[in-house]
């Protein structure tokens, strides 16, 4: 389960920015449970009466990079049946106090916004940083710690699916050979929802994280970059840790253990996994630069 939960606020958020500002971004693997098979990064928790909010389905241009086809060869070689989408198209799912739209190219988030929060302009409070997302991939990819399946499921056509009467999503892909599953399920008026994921080649499981990179919260805010952190709360230790980027100055750091939640944050905002089952968490920094104007702030 995660909890997008809004921090109160220090002081108000100011707009005013310099010309050109380069924000070192954190970045983040939000979570690194050990997958295997069909085994689900969280059990999806028992929600009480759905409220019915619909989502819809958007066609989208189609990118560039437009994975082949699986061939018969490789999916009897396997048996399993192909499942993708031919095309990119866009879902939204609109809740109380959130609206997200993901994509099926990659099962990723376009756009998280927190409907109850305004950033310095005074506009719904985005949390997905587009020009950065150009650089490092939009939040919620695959990934790959030691082992990468031979087709990467963050650049192809997931077949998506609509559930729980608008407040989830389902996305899945198989070429025969391999085969990754992502599931979101919200309710209808808290910051918690629930996210499982499944990765496998040739029906053995990869360990996988999720990312959410290019920094987190009210990026038209000045110098937001420099206050945002990684943090988990490390049980063996009873203790809170706070991760600046410059842990990642020499490249990503990663620490795992039996944390209580991990996630990032900033001045105002912060997100964690809260794991259902004592396993082991696994938290990447990295440490992001990219060049802002400020229509792009």
């Amino acid at each position: 389960m995660a909890d997008d939960t809004p921090k109160p606020k220090k002081s108000a958020i100011s707009g005013d920015q310099p010309p050109v500002e380069r924000r070192m971004l954190l970045a983040f693997a939000l979570v690194g449970l050990v997958l295997m098979l069909s085994q689900f990064l969280f059990k999806p928790a028992n929600q009480g009466p759905k409220q019915n909010v619909p989502a819809k389905a958007e066609q989208a241009k189609a990118p560039t990079e437009n994975p082949p086809a699986p061939s018969a060869a490789v999916a009897n070689a396997t048996g399993a049946q192909p499942v993708s989408a031919e095309a990119e198209q866009l879902t939204t799912v609109d809740t109380k106090v959130y609206r997200i739209v993901f994509s099926n190219k990659g099962g990723v988030v376009r756009s998280w916004q927190l409907k109850a929060y305004k950033d310095s302009q005074n506009k719904p409070l985005e949390l997905v940083n587009d020009k950065a997302a150009e650089k490092t991939w939009y939040p919620m990819a695959f990934l790959y710690d030691s082992q990468k399946p031979s087709t990467d499921p963050n650049f192809v056509y997931f077949a998506p699916t609509v559930v729980d009467g608008g407040l989830g999503v389902r996305f899945e892909y198989s070429n025969g050979r391999t085969r990754a599953v992502k599931s979101f399920r919200f309710t209808g008026d808290s910051y918690l929802f629930d996210v499982a994921t499944e990765l496998s080649e040739n029906g053995a499981g990869i360990p996988h994280m999720l990312a959410w990179r290019g920094g987190f919260g009210d990026r038209t805010a000045y110098a937001a970059g420099s206050t945002m952190k990684t943090l988990y709360f490390d049980t063996a230790q009873n203790k809170l840790i706070e991760q600046e980027a410059k842990v990642a100055k020499s490249g990503p750091a990663t620490v795992s253990g039996n944390y209580t939640f991990a996630g990032i944050e900033d001045t105002y905002f912060l997100a964690v996994f809260l794991p259902h089952d004592r396993r082991t968490v696994k938290l990447q920094t990295v440490n992001d630069s990219v060049q802002l104007t400020p229509t792009e702030g």
